[in-house]
């Protein structure tokens, strides 16, 4: 037996008898249902020639309509064309899209072609020009194979966002791999970088103003930056102030504890005191009148004691008095301190858990923590998310991916896979993720953390039934490939 061959149903065209013999029942009998009965046609039909024999009559019954295009094609300005063809001339190197690039830029920013537009252009003007660059520019690419049943291999990963966002600002790339965030500068352009040793190309200059030049250069180079160990820019100075005034409130914070101990301990003797010459008073009056007048100068000498005693303890009341108000004024001017910092930039991490061969994501929890998120957070997240039928888990070997991760995968009977070290290909869709996730947040803005988790579950469930690009999925979003899947096992 062959293969089952889908035909294509085939309709034919009404002829003019057909269209005129409905039009005519239809005004004999006034039944749009017999009228199309006999003639054989459908209801569809008579609509779709209804409005033109209205306007035009039996005549325009004759000839049915051209499918002839009703716009010609488009064709590019000549102006265009020898544009491309003079600036790939002038520049061999640059590609299509680069071409496209520059025509976009000389039309302030306006796009003027397409960089398959352009390889046309080329192709057929230039066809030995296009060849070499597409030659020059190919790359020796491995094989690349994914799962081939939902849920075998799973890509994780980390991505770090603003806890507060703007729509008009950028989103920064951020790595956490080594346990302590760093943003990462863009890469320049080929044509925009500058290092150095192209001071020797410069013509018009002696070889010991180019050493010179050179040495100067390196020179500022190696010169650290302030904030250069921390990766985070002024960032990092900020937090150090904030951490320096919290320091001076902290040291404020242990001398007023101390000084607070040292009152109660006066305090204390004093009420001893004042309970020891009560108890003495009341003895004195309990005794006889000749004792009393016996004891009339030991009397005196303890009311002088006494009241040299209250005098020091007016003055050492009032120098509390004191010493409290300057400890308000040093409170008061750390507290503003504080205040007049500016806010520290900081970051939430959201857990990227995304299929090999679906691209499906199985969820993006986040972690208010961001810089601080640690092992036992990412592993609590995964043991809920990881689907039971996994194999495979790719991760980084960054610090939140620990030996905790590698118990979870003993227990849950699954390969942890290393990746090669400086090598994020190998978790090239986790990444590729990464990029989509923030390309979608870019023009959305937040303010707290509630606000982005109702962003991620937005995105999440547009992502999951969008049509996908990759090789394997062919235009399927990744919930219509893993049912399709699921339904052929």
């Amino acid at each position: 037996m062959g293969e089952k061959v889908e035909w294509k149903r085939y309709y034919r065209t009404t002829t003019a008898s057909q269209r005129k013999m409905l039009f005519e029942i239809r005004e004999e009998t006034g039944s749009i249902s017999e009228a199309c009965r006999k003639a054989r046609v459908s209801r569809a039909t008579f609509y779709y020639w209804k409005d033109r024999f209205e306007q035009e009559g039996w005549i325009a019954l004759e000839k049915p309509y051209s499918h002839a295009p009703v716009h010609p094609a488009r064709k590019t300005c000549p102006d265009v064309v020898d544009q491309v063809i003079r600036m790939k001339k002038a520049h061999p190197e640059w590609g299509r899209q680069r071409i496209a690039d520059e025509l976009m830029k000389n039309n302030d920013w306006q796009r003027v072609l397409s960089a398959s537009t352009v390889r046309r252009i080329l192709v057929s003007k230039e066809p030995g020009a296009c060849a070499e660059t597409q030659e020059s520019k190919t790359k020796p690419t491995s094989a690349v194979r994914h799962s081939e049943k939902p849920g075998q291999t799973i890509h994780v990963d980390l991505c770090f966002v603003p806890a507060t966002h703007e729509a008009i600002e950028d989103l920064p790339a951020v790595s956490g791999s080594s346990g302590k965030l760093k943003v990462c500068k863009p890469k320049a352009r080929a044509d925009e970088r500058k290092w150095p040793g192209q001071v020797f190309a410069e013509p018009g200059i002696s070889y010991e103003q180019a050493m010179d030049a050179y040495v100067n250069a390196r020179s500022a180079e190696t010169v650290p930056c302030e904030s250069a160990q921390s990766g985070l820019g002024e960032e990092e100075d900020l937090k150090a102030k904030k951490q320096e005034v919290s320091k001076q409130e902290e040291t404020l914070r242990i001398g007023r504890r101390n000084v607070r101990e040292k009152r109660k301990q006066e305090d204390e003797a004093w009420r001893q005191m004042r309970k020891q010459r009560k108890e003495k008073k009341k003895a004195r009056e309990q005794r006889a009148k000749e004792e009393r007048r016996a004891q009339r100068k030991q009397r005196k000498a303890e009311e002088e004691a006494w009241r040299a005693q209250r005098k020091l303890r007016k003055e050492q009341m009032k120098a509390r008095k004191e010493e409290d108000l300057t400890w308000h004024e040093q409170r008061n001017q750390i507290r503003e301190q504080k205040e007049n910092l500016p806010v520290v930039t900081l970051w939430i991490a959201i857990l990227v858990i995304v299929d090999s061969g679906t691209r499906r994501c199985f969820g993006l929890p986040m972690f208010t923590a961001g810089s601080h998120v640690t092992a036992e957070m990412v592993v609590t997240a995964l043991k809920a998310l990881l689907p039971s039928e996994l194999q495979y888990l790719i991760a980084d070997r960054g610090v939140h991916f620990a030996k905790l991760l590698e118990r979870l995968a003993q227990d849950r009977g699954f390969i942890r896979v290393f990746l090669a070290p400086h090598r994020p290909q190998s978790n090239g869709i986790a990444e590729r993720f990464v990029r989509t996730l923030k390309e979608w947040l870019l023009d959305k803005p937040w303010n707290t953390p509630e606000e982005l988790t109702a962003l991620l579950s937005q995105f999440l469930l547009e992502y999951n039934d969008r049509p996908h690009q990759g090789r394997e999925l062919k235009g399927l979003s990744p919930n219509e490939l893993e049912r399709r899947l699921l339904a052929a096992a």
